[in-house]
């Protein structure tokens, strides 16, 4: 009869240390009565404490590796980056001596510089866009650009023959885009006073390109959007 009443004892008091989880307190209050509140799950509150950073370690760790092929170590340096996750910027250029390029962050103007880092294709045909197509629509609402921004302020190179050092921040370029309809400069050198007029253009042409490897390839439809049929979100 003791070693029963003691094994009772026993799983009642495993019932109230784990009643936390599966059932209220409430029911445990007939079945062992002998344990305090304050005694009856005490330990299970610290293994429950030693165990919940694992878990959710191990949560993570399986999550990112079931979703995003990538361990632990590797998902950890990756957030440590010194940039923004990937965001859609409005872009905008400016006529200077110095940096020209920026985009729009909260409505303030960032400058910017491209990342070595940046889509190569992605990059090379941005720079490749004629001057007649990017002064009239780097307004900060027709040419969007997608990446991830540096969170610190770099500085251009100060000496005695360099110009005034400008702040800037990196800018890794994943993709582009511009809106059609868009508007598309036109002047004529030889005729004064100088004058520059618009028109509406419905679609990249090649011709709106300088002259690069893989330009005859290049998938207009990428760098283009139609008003009206994407919804971008500029930060």
């Amino acid at each position: 009869m003791k070693g029963d009443a003691e094994q009772s004892l026993a799983a009642d008091g495993a019932i109230a240390c784990f009643s936390s989880n599966l059932v209220p307190f409430s029911l445990n209050a007939d079945r062992a009565p002998q344990l305090k509140a304050s005694v009856r799950c005490s330990a299970c509150m610290r293994i429950e404490q030693m165990q919940k950073p694992s878990y959710r370690m191990l949560l993570v760790n399986f999550t990112l590796i079931l979703f995003g092929g990538i361990t632990f170590p590797s998902a950890v340096s990756a957030l440590a980056q010194d940039s923004l996750l990937v965001g859609t910027y409005g872009f905008v250029h400016w006529e200077t001596t110095g940096i020209t390029s920026g985009i729009l962050l909260n409505r303030k103007k960032i400058p910017i510089r491209f990342a070595a880092d940046s889509d190569a294709l992605a990059l090379t045909a941005f720079l490749a866009l004629k001057w007649q197509v990017l002064a009239p629509n780097a307004n900060g609402r027709n040419i969007i650009v997608i990446g991830q921004l540096g969170r610190a302020s770099k500085f251009t190179p100060k000496c005695d023959q360099c110009a005034q050092s400008e702040e800037y921040r990196e800018f890794r370029l994943i993709d582009w885009y511009i809106t059609t309809p868009f508007k598309v400069a036109h002047w004529q050198e030889d005729r004064l006073p100088f004058r520059v007029h618009t028109s509406q253009q419905r679609a990249l042409r090649r011709t709106d390109f300088k002259e690069f490897d893989g330009k005859d390839a290049l998938d207009l439809k990428r760098f283009q959007r139609q008003v009206g049929k994407t919804i971008h979100r500029r930060i």
